[in-house]
């Protein structure tokens, strides 16, 4: 998954990939609340982690239909 994190100096994360589209997405990462997305008709997606700890850790889940 190269490029599928970055970060800057401020601690954000930002983490994109693509999956089916339409699909619905859930993270769940440790000290923040969970966040949802749907992925657009290409299968694009992002999440955004403000102040992420270095010892955090986040589980992505997807589904989709059919």
């Amino acid at each position: 998954m190269e490029n599928a994190f970055k970060s800057d100096e401020n601690g954000t994360v930002t983490i994109y990939w693509k999956t089916k589209p339409d699909a619905d997405l859930i993270l769940i990462a440790s000290g923040h609340p969970d966040q949802t997305a749907t992925s657009d008709i290409d299968g694009n997606f992002a999440f955004t982690l403000t102040e992420a700890p270095n010892n955090g850790t986040a589980v992505l889940t997807t589904t989709w239909k059919g």
